[in-house]
C-alpha cells in the first residue's frame, strides 16, 4: 500500500494482488468447462503424437 487507501494501479482495490485472490470466484461450471476444453485439447495432442505410419 503506498498511501492511505491506494494499493497501487494493479490492485484494482484487493488487498492481495495475486491471480488467485482475483479469481477465487469461479464457478464450479467455469472450472467444469475449462477442464472439458484443456482435456479436449490434451486428447488432440496425444492423437497428433501417435498418427500410426501409412503402410507403403
Amino acid at each position: 500500500m503506498t498511501a492511505a487507501g491506494d494499493h497501487g494501479p494493479m490492485s484494482l482495490g484487493h488487498e492481495d494482488g495475486s491471480v488467485q485472490a482475483r479469481y477465487s470466484h469461479i464457478t464450479a461450471r467455469m472450472s467444469s468447462r475449462l477442464m472439458d476444453e484443456l482435456t479436449e485439447q490434451w486428447k488432440e495432442s496425444l492423437a497428433a503424437l501417435f498418427v500410426p505410419k501409412q503402410l507403403e
